[in-house]
């Protein structure tokens, strides 16, 4: 039945079941713990590649497939507005159904999306979408919880914080919340942990697949140096009397912030050999790549690639921090010899063993 399956035990299929009725021992499917839209026909349909070809066209900023526990799919389109706004009604239909087309062609038979099930939002009407490109603030976060990440990464953090606050609310716990962005590697000695994200798109996707996509999050890592040295100077400099949770929430980032086409020109410059292409195809590539080491994080870069071009992230305001510590304002920007240390590290360790020439 499984050759390949050389373990015993239980095995999670990733579907959400319930017991109907309760204490029978009978089970009903009720959903995918992932993306997976399972239709009444038993068929199944990751939506997100779909989406992502929509998205690709112009005239749309965001589209939504739907169809779980449906007969087949069918999508919700959000327009950009700049550009629709130059064409006629009749047009912007015809681009969309354009957009569509090409999607289903790469789609499995029964993920076809049929013309009559596509609904075009009034360009006043929008998709619902996460506080993703909101500044966060400098402050405790409501309590509501929808406003953490899916993820359970995300959602740990969001309970904790209010568990801390908790604590200090009730017995006077002294508290501190320090939220960071992306802590990069030394930035003396280079030393950056291979298992994490970005290590891992530069070396097992720029180095050994040859490629990387022309767009993804704004450079704003702090060296886990300079961000060590903010979490001492913040502690030397609180006092218990600072007894407001607004002022114990602080926001560790580089405020020299730089753009992803700025980072893979310093990759270049600094001798990764590597082509730029689209956010779209280089998903694909990790897809079709299931022995490199960066397709463990497939299913995460499908979810932040979701939006194509539109994607957007949260901005952390850092006011109230660099009033409390001096050490931010001195954090140097990701520039290309921070770059050259991180690459150079990686190669000497053997992690980055393909498309690099050390620049001597």
């Amino acid at each position: 039945m499984a050759p390949d399956f050389t373990t015993n035990g239980p095995y999670s299929p990733g579907d959400l079941f319930l017991e109907e009725p309760p204490g029978s021992g009978h089970y009903i499917i009720q959903a995918r713990k992932d993306d997976i839209l399972v239709h009444t026909t038993g068929e199944k349909t990751n939506p997100v590649p779909i989406e992502l070809s929509i998205q690709e066209h112009p005239i749309v900023k965001r589209a939504v497939v739907i169809g779980h526990q449906r007969l087949c799919c069918s999508a919700l389109i959000e327009l950009d507005s700049e550009e629709a706004s130059q064409h006629e009604p009749h047009s912007i239909e015809e681009q969309v159904f354009t957009a569509v087309k090409a999607a289903n062609k790469d789609a499995p038979t029964h993920s076809h999306i049929a013309l009559a099930l596509i609904k075009i939002l009034p360009m006043d009407k929008y998709l619902p979408t996460t506080g993703k490109g909101n500044e966060i603030k400098e402050e405790p976060l409501p309590r509501q919880a929808e406003i953490a990440l899916a993820q359970g990464y995300g959602q740990a953090k969001y309970a904790g914080e209010h568990m801390c606050l908790a604590a200090m609310d009730l017995w006077g716990v002294p508290v501190d919340i320090y939220r960071y962005g992306q802590i990069s590697g030394d930035s003396k000695t280079g030393v950056w942990n291979t298992a994490e994200m970005i290590p891992l798109m530069i070396c097992a996707g720029g180095g050994e697949l040859g490629v990387l996509p022309d767009d993804c999050q704004q450079v704003d890592w702090i060296p886990v140096n300079y961000a060590a040295a903010c979490i001492a100077d913040i502690v030397m400099n609180t006092t218990t009397e600072m007894a407001s949770p607004v002022e114990r929430v602080h926001h560790i980032l580089n405020p020299h912030v730089i753009s992803w086409s700025e980072l893979l020109e310093y990759l270049q410059s600094s001798g990764l050999q590597f082509k730029v292409i689209s956010t779209k195809e280089w998903l694909r590539m990790i897809l079709d790549s299931p022995k490199n080491p960066v397709y463990a994080l497939a299913s995460f870069f499908e979810k932040m690639f979701a939006k194509g071009k539109n994607m957007e992230f949260a901005k952390f305001s850092m006011e109230k921090t660099s009033r409390r510590t001096t050490m931010l304002e001195r954090c140097p920007p990701i520039d290309q010899k921070l770059i050259q240390h991180y690459l150079k590290y990686w190669w000497k360790i053997g992690f980055l063993k393909h498309g690099y020439t050390p620049n001597v």
